[in-house]
């Protein structure tokens, strides 16, 4: 039986990418199901919310992304828009996407109701004790496990702690981090010199300790890359340092060569998307301890220094300013990077092909 891809992707102007980047990533996704499907793959569709006007999908050659609307368009005719465009799955299986597990899994659960023939992947970025502070996000969770299809997780160490729980042990799943494209991400030789913050600038990735820590190092200049609800407080907090703003994925890439080193304090790294993108730019890494963070430690200690406490975090920022890794060690991370993601893809693609 064929299948087709159906990503759900409501109000992506939530997201710490743009849209254009997130469309991008389901198009990687989805190159992997095509080279397993051979020919008989059929574009996946990516229904998506959230922007003022419609990406140029011309850009994409796996996928088929439909613009359902602004940042204006609620849940409800979301899930109305969703379906008017699957209503003839043609005897199709439809393998529904959920990027999180909350509002994507409940407009998935909902198609599901009125399609048949439906499986239903459901993406789970955070560790277990972030999810956990929300009982109604975790419960919603673990009540929709037994109509969900196959689970997919973004490192084994994350796996582990879900899978320590009975009812995520009885559900197919897979460990595939998220894709980053390895083009243009090796050092240009630009002198760097900054500390460095990458990312939304939210309370998930606590911008303040991060402020703290940077402030302990006053001759050293600051870059903070990102937006969100906490920058003004970031700003008035840090004694010196540059705002970027949000950038798109080009303007990052001519921004990481400036940095001398990433400072991660997000409490709750599953994976840590950032913490791989800087390696892959040759910037070494200080971040506070977390699943992702132990996990690459693990791996390449002369590039992830783990912190519990201000004082460590500030110690390994000067000891990697004083003296940077190795650039053989970034060259290890970089093929152990690239053949980990090729092998993940290909696992999460064949259990669509499956599902």
């Amino acid at each position: 039986m064929n299948r087709q891809l159906v990503f759900l992707l409501p109000r992506i102007d939530k997201n710490v990418f743009s849209a254009h980047a997130l469309l991008a990533r389901q198009d990687i996704y989805a190159s992997y199901l095509a080279k397993e499907q051979g020919g008989n793959y059929k574009k996946a569709l990516a229904l998506y919310s959230g922007t003022d006007a419609p990406v140029n999908a011309e850009t994409f050659n796996f996928i088929q992304p439909i613009w359902l609307g602004s940042t204006k368009l609620n849940l409800f005719y979301f899930l109305t828009k969703s379906l008017t465009h699957l209503k003839n799955p043609k005897g199709e299986r439809l393998v529904l996407v959920a990027g999180t597990p909350f509002q994507p899994l409940l407009v998935a659960r909902l198609i599901a109701s009125r399609i048949d023939n439906c499986a239903i992947q459901v993406s789970i970025h955070g560790e277990l004790a972030s999810i956990k502070k929300s009982q109604i996000k975790y419960l919603f969770l673990k009540s929709q496990l037994r109509k969900v299809s196959c689970l997919r997780f973004v490192s084994s160490m994350q796996k582990n702690d879900f899978q320590s729980e009975p009812k995520f042990s009885t559900v197919p799943s897979v460990v595939t981090p998220v894709p980053i494209s390895t083009e243009n991400t090796l050092d240009n030789g630009k002198k760097r010199v900054n500390l460095g913050f990458v990312g939304r600038i939210h309370q998930e990735r606590d911008p303040l300790l991060w402020t703290e820590i940077a402030n302990s190092l006053p001759d050293t200049p600051k870059l903070v890359v990102g937006d969100g609800p906490l920058l003004s407080e970031m700003r008035g907090k840090l004694k010196s340092g540059e705002f970027t703003g949000a950038v798109d994925s080009a303007r990052l890439n001519e921004i990481w060569p400036m940095i001398k080193v990433l400072l991660s304090t997000a409490p709750h790294e599953s994976y840590g998307l950032t913490l791989r993108e800087a390696l892959l730019h040759e910037v070494p890494v200080v971040a506070k301890k977390s699943a992702g963070a132990r996990e690459l430690s693990s791996k390449f200690p002369n590039l992830v220094k783990l912190f519990i406490t201000p004082t460590e975090a500030t110690a390994h920022l000067v000891a990697l300013q004083e003296s940077p890794p190795h650039r053989d060690d970034f060259k290890s991370f970089r093929e152990w990077f690239v053949q980990e993601q090729n092998e993940s893809l290909r696992a999460l693609a064949k259990l669509w092909a499956q599902a």
